[in-house]
Parts: structure tokens; sequence; C-alpha cells
């Protein structure tokens, strides 16, 4: 079998491909495609290749039963028009894209998942230029790992189910924003992002939002705009906005006794510029004052005794 010239065409030969018949498209060399439509069921291995698409790419109508997709390894992966993937009217779909290189022309990336059924979207090790693409995901179940984009969006609308989706170790210069809208319920796991942009938590309708930060690094800002959303972290960010109904003392929940104080606060007036650590304070001196006095009286231990035999008495030992 000899090789195709192109990834387009050698896609278009490929009709039978299924669940129970998957193809496993090898590329070799450098490629430039005008138009490009993935379809189902047909895996792409770049191999180090470069692949650099004119039009926005898209996929194939044969989504419409659902399917999986994977996209590894290609060295230049120029979507110059931008990626758009829409699973919001196909039946379980699941996509992963992992050791990619962002072109230095690409656009935004966008995918979008079924609100009445599901779709898994797994991103991992995408790297581009210092001028990367941004990235939006929406209604999607999953995680972005190790990665790098501008400015990432992670959006939820369906008020089918609760959504989990998980960004982890990913670089974003710009602005993360994770937003719930008309009710949607979302929990979302941030843990050893690098947010030089912010980061922006924001619930629209009835919904329930919950964003767990496991150490965000050089996080700017934080926004937290509305209600119904709850922001559970180890650290507190610089810069705090807080917008349409949104609270500190109600949206916000510090998981160690050091992340909610700041300067300047002692032990002697315990006036922390956070409300919710004077709870933790004040649960702290109950609990000192609850072990009972006389501690260090050297009756009662063996600090300052008179002598051996008194030891041994404390101790519980007798005498000599």
């Amino acid at each position: 079998l000899k090789p195709y010239a192109s990834l387009s065409y050698a896609l278009s030969q490929i009709t039978d491909a299924s669940s129970s018949k998957i193809y496993i498209v090898k590329m070799s060399g450098n490629f430039i495609e005008t138009s490009l439509s993935f379809k189902p069921w047909i895996f792409i291995d770049g191999q180090g290749s470069s692949l650099s698409i004119t039009n926005q790419v898209v996929l194939d109508a044969s989504w419409s039963s659902g399917g999986q997709l994977f996209i590894e390894n290609i060295s230049n992966f120029d979507t110059v028009s931008g990626l758009d993937f829409d699973f919001s009217t196909f039946p379980f779909s699941q996509v992963n894209l992992e050791n990619l290189f962002i072109g230095a022309s690409s656009s935004s990336w966008s995918f979008k998942g079924n609100p009445s059924d599901s779709a898994i979207l797994v991103i991992k090790t995408i790297f581009g230029t210092s001028a990367s693409t941004d990235i939006t995901i929406q209604d999607c179940y999953g995680g972005l790992f190790f990665s790098s984009f501008t400015n990432a969006n992670l959006l939820v609308t369906s008020t089918v189910g609760g959504y989990n989706y998980s960004i982890i170790s990913t670089t974003i210069p710009g602005l993360l924003t994770v937003q719930s809208n008309a009710g949607a319920n979302l929990f979302s796991s941030l843990n050893s992002n690098t947010l030089y942009g912010g980061l922006v938590i924001k619930s629209v309708g009835a919904g329930t939002l919950l964003c767990i930060d496991s150490g965000c690094a050089n996080l700017s800002s934080l926004t937290l705009d509305g209600t119904g959303m709850t922001y559970n972290t180890d650290a507190r960010s610089t810069s705090l906005t807080l917008l349409n109904g949104a609270t500190e003392a109600a949206n916000v929940i510090y998981r160690s006794l050091s992340s909610g104080i700041t300067a300047g606060i002692t032990a002697v007036n315990y006036t922390p510029t956070n409300p919710q650590v004077d709870g933790h304070l004040t649960g702290i001196d109950n609990a000192i004052g609850g072990f009972g006095t006389g501690f260090l009286l050297s009756s009662n231990n063996l600090s300052d005794v008179a002598s051996a035999a008194t030891s041994r008495t404390n101790l519980g030992l007798g005498t000599m």
C-alpha cells in the first residue's frame, strides 16, 4: 500500500470505521491542508509531523452516531482558522488530544458537548508559542493537563447533570474563567496551575459551582461573580473582586489556618482581615483553655522538681 499524499485524502478513503473496526493513520512529513474534517474511530498519529489547515477544523457528519477520536504527536499543529469540535447534537463522544505543539498562526479552539448526553474531552501536553491560542470548553467531562493556552474558558450550560472537569498543571498567561449558566452544576478541580492573568469564578442562575483550588501559582487576581458558588482554596490571591452578590464570607473557604491570615496579625489581639479566620482562632483559644490549669507546676510534672524522689512519685513509680 502506497502512502497517501494528504491526510484529508486518507480520511476520505476510510468509509467503514466503527467501534469494532478502528483505523490508525500514521503521518510522516509536512502537510498543508485547505480543509479537514475528522471522522470518528480514525485515530491520528502524527509521529512528529507538521500539519497546517487553512480553514476551520471541524467534525465530519459521520459523528451523528457518536464515537472516539485520538490526535497525537504533531510537532506543529497550525489551525489557522481555528478548531471547532461541536458534539452538541451527537450522542456519547470522546476526544483525546495529546502531545501537540500549536502553530504560531493558530486561532481559537472550541469544544462543545451535548447537553442531553455526554462528551469526554481529555487534553494533555499541548503547548504553543508565547502567543498561543485561546480555548473554550463547554458541557464536557474530562480534564486539561500539563498544557498552555493564552486564555481558557470552562463553561457549563446544561442542567441535565453535574459536570466534572479538572485543569491541572496548566499555564495560562491570560485569564481563566470558570462559569456555570442557567442553573447548571459544575465541579472543577484546579491543581498546580500557573495563572498569570487571574481567575474568574462566575455563576449565572440558580446552579451550583464548586471550584477547588489546590495551590495555583502566580494568581494575580480572583473575581467572584454571582451567588451559588464555593471557591475552596489553600491560598488567597493578591486581589479579590466581588460582583453581583458574591461575598468572601459566603463563597470562599480556606482549607488551612495560615491561608486567611495576612501580615500584621498578632496573637495578642487576633484581628484578621479575613472574617473566615476568626472562627478558627476562637476554636484554638477554646481548645487551649479546655486543657485545664497548672500544667507547668512542679507538683504536676517534672519541671523544677525538688528531688529524684519527687520525680518518681510524679511518674507513679513509687519510692526507692
